[in-house]
């Protein structure tokens, strides 16, 4: 990865020079809590633009974008010194969508299976969460050896540039054979491999995706490959950046997330294995639409085949931190009530209106201090100091927001006061009228903090909400009742969210040191889903059956074979389009509902026409014939075809 790097002394200001494009001071400047970490959005190469710049550096995430670290309260002179950048993203706050939903599923049924059998041979699960227990013997092959092909650790910074990776430090499967070998004989393995998963939650979600049956706990996909990423936490300037005044369990920046996303996807692109990426993280402080910086990056990557990505639908169903409502002509008010705990050191909160619309944003705190609501200006942060209540109020307006074109208020409140805030929105000009707001996910937030008329609705949570994304809600697989916490769709834009539901309720899977837990939530419906999505991708890629299989494809069979609920209106803001049904998916393409049987009659009518005709198109020439119909090409991938007959 191309670097511009500083030389920095301390990490303190005025000691910083430019260095060599080899040297990994760019790397330290990544984890200092002195710079502010920002994807910047620049057409060109950024070098010669920074290179006289002592408070920032950069190295290339992709074609037009960069990963830049830029020195605390610089970024708007950043702006100033190099015109050319089109825009800077933040790294969102992103928690853990918290851990035999594989039998209720219908997946372990073709493990041996004598006419259909699949254990996910051949496939890769890419995992970007808290690490994995690679010593645990869940995660060898029969020989004893490693199944995890590469962990990244972005944790432990990395002592020489790997090419793969801007920070961090890469370990491969012959270094973590090695340091198995070690703990065997009685040594250190991780003076080798110093790589752990502390928390476990990467360890019990790998289990569910592949363990190989040890102790009685089997994955849905016991012979598939690992690639692993570990995420390193947020910085505590990243976190104060985005609102959130103290840190509360485990939390990670989305630029880092990013950044695993787009190893993994190379990755797969460098072996050419299928792979499915399971997302186990989500964040509520996002548009909700589909179309933040990091989805942008999953559409992208999403197009190349045997490549899927698998979400859950978050844990944020019945969190109490969504709330919306509707204009209904210009000029009218409406109040929002948050009820905020009294140990709440900061509260933030986001508004989303959708273009054309424009409203201003008001607050009235617990005593009855007011701010009037704030005509909405292009990108402006005005402060407001409340003299009763000890309180600082910064309202942020982005209109138009870059990527939408949408209204996006940022909203945060500095040592709120304990009791019921309001919110007093007013429409200054309506067409749509729709208007959401949310809170930081709940484990962000003190337990009493809440809108006081939440919606359950439009609660499914980044990045879920991409329609790159296949997204499962998680429902109770031993009563067929959706859980509580389970994300509700439409996404903010009406999109159908979840696609469908998977069992998430006391799953047994592995544990830290050789143990077995039960776990429920969002993260287990998406590793169970993830370990059938390994078995297609085996059925499709590895077993000849589907070679072009790829992302929408997969979530088109998993959809076909879902299992319905007797009275339930499909597709729904809560099932999606049912019950994640293996066998059901299995057997509708076993009956011919599926492309690949559809691609070989295609193809066997074209065998046909070429024996009983002598003239052939090319495949430009066919596809402007008045003799030959164009739902051939809609149907199929056009890469079957070099030449065409005609009818």
């Amino acid at each position: 990865m191309e670097e511009f790097n500083l030389n920095i002394e301390n990490l303190s200001p005025g000691t910083i020079e430019r260095e060599s494009s080899n040297s990994p001071i760019c790397n330290e400047a990544y984890y200092s809590e002195d710079y502010l970490n920002y994807l910047v959005e620049f057409e060109g190469d950024i070098s010669g633009q920074i290179e006289k710049l002592d408070y920032v550096c950069a190295f290339r995430f992709s074609p037009f974008y960069y990963v830049a670290a830029v020195r605390n309260g610089m970024l708007p002179r950043l702006f100033q010194d190099v015109p050319g950048i089109i825009n800077a993203d933040t790294s969102l706050p992103y928690t853990l969508s918290e851990v035999e939903p594989v039998v209720a599923a219908n997946i372990t049924k073709f493990h041996g299976n004598a006419f259909l059998n699949l254990r996910g041979g051949g496939t890769v699960a890419a995992i970007i969460d808290t690490g994995i227990d690679y010593l645990n013997p869940q995660f060898r092959d029969d020989n004893g050896n490693t199944r995890i092909i590469a962990i990244w650790d972005q944790s432990i910074p990395g002592t020489a540039p790997n090419p793969d990776v801007g920070y961090g430090t890469v370990y491969t499967r012959e270094q973590i054979n090695e340091a198995i070998r070690a703990y065997e004989n009685g040594g250190d393995p991780y003076t080798i491999v110093p790589h752990k998963d502390e928390i476990g939650h990467g360890t019990h979600i790998a289990g569910l995706i592949g363990a190989k049956g040890l102790n009685g706990v089997v994955g849905g996909a016991p012979d598939c490959s690992f690639v692993v990423v570990k995420l390193k936490q947020a910085k505590t300037v990243a976190l104060k950046l985005a609102g959130i005044g103290e840190r509360k369990g485990v939390i990670y920046e989305g630029l880092d997330y990013l950044e695993g996303i787009r190893y993994v996807a190379n990755f797969q692109s460098r072996i050419d294995r299928p792979m499915a990426v399971l997302l186990s993280l989500e964040t509520n402080l996002s548009g909700h639409d589909g179309v933040s910086s990091l989805e942008r990056f999953i559409n992208y990557f999403a197009t190349r085949k045997g490549l899927v990505f698998i979400g859950g639908s978050g844990n944020q169903g019945d969190s109490d931190t969504h709330a919306g409502g509707v204009f209904t002509k210009s000029q009218q008010l409406r109040t929002v009530e948050i009820f905020v705990d009294e140990n709440e050191n900061n509260l933030v909160f986001v508004v989303w209106v959708g273009k054309p619309d424009r409203i201003s944003v008001g607050v009235v705190s617990p005593s009855g201090e007011i701010i009037d609501p704030i005509s909405p200006k292009i990108k402006t942060e005005e402060s407001f100091n409340l003299v009763f209540e000890g309180s600082t109020v910064l309202i942020t307006n982005n209109i138009p927001e870059d990527t939408t074109g949408d209204q996006y208020i940022f909203v945060k409140i500095l040592r709120p006061k304990g009791g019921i805030w309001q919110l007093r929105l007013r429409g200054e000009y309506i067409v749509i009228g729709d208007y959401n707001i949310w809170l930081p996910q709940r484990p962000l937030l003190q337990p009493l903090t809440r809108f006081l008329d939440a919606s359950p609705y439009i609660t499914v949570t980044t990045p879920g909400t991409s329609k790159s994304v296949i997204t499962t809600a998680f429902y109770n697989q031993n009563s067929n009742t959706i859980l509580p916490a389970s994300g509700r769709g439409p996404t903010r834009l009406g999109e159908m969210k979840p696609d469908i539901a998977t069992g998430g309720f006391m799953a047994t899977t592995v544990g830290l040191s050789n143990t077995t837990v039960e776990v429920s939530g969002s993260s287990v419906g998406g590793a169970v889903l993830t370990g059938a999505v390994l078995l297609l991708l085996e059925w499709g890629i590895i077993k000849g059956n589907d070679p072009a299989m790829y992302g929408p494809t997969v979530k088109s069979y998993l959809t076909r074979g879902a299992r319905r609920r007797p009275g339930d209106v499909y597709p729904n803001t809560e099932w999606g389009y049912g019950l994640l049904d293996l066998e059901g998916t299995l057997e509708s393409l076993r009956a011919g509902d599926s492309r690949t049987v559809y691609r070989e009659t295609i193809e066997n009518q074209m065998k046909l026409w070429n024996l009983n005709k002598n003239i052939t198109y090319s495949l430009n020439e066919a596809y402007y014939s008045e003799e030959l119909s164009v739902d051939m090409f809609l149907s199929v991938p056009i890469s079957l075809y070099s030449r065409v007959t005609p009818k």
